[in-house]
């Protein structure tokens, strides 16, 4: 991975998946396992977290019974983030008209915490799995 994709707070895998980077360095980063375990791991060991169905639903996207592949987010008032079979797009509202912007291709948590960030200013909240 490449340093300069991340910031403190991001899910990444290495020695352990799902760590949060709490210190980036120029060749390791410090993170803290789920169980809060501290491990310092040099940057080419470093594996970003894919976006799966799971990770989606813990980073609070919403699913359909009806539509397989369908999520969506409610980022903020003025935000809505939708998915569909790999599609994303953002949707907003522009003079009171629904707009959709396409995205680009969320592939990793790290990716799409770092959205949510640049648009809102905030973190995206991450509830614990079932497996923690």
């Amino acid at each position: 991975m490449i340093s300069t994709e991340l910031r403190i707070g991001n899910v990444i895998d290495g020695d352990a998946k799902g760590m949060r980077v709490v210190a980036i360095l120029n060749d390791y980063i410090i993170a803290v396992t789920p169980q809060g375990n501290e491990i310092t791991q040099r940057m080419e060991l470093i594996k970003p977290t894919e976006l799966t169905d799971e990770w989606k639903e813990r980073l609070g996207f919403k699913g359909t019974d009806t539509r397989k592949g369908f999520y969506h987010l409610q980022v903020n008032k003025s935000i809505l983030l939708l998915v569909d079979k790999g599609k994303w797009e953002l949707m907003t509202r522009i003079n009171k008209i629904p707009t959709a912007f396409p995205c680009p291709q969320l592939k990793y948590v790290h990716s799409l915490q770092n959205l949510i960030f640049a648009l809102t200013g905030s973190e995206i909240e991450i509830k614990q799995s079932k497996y923690e």
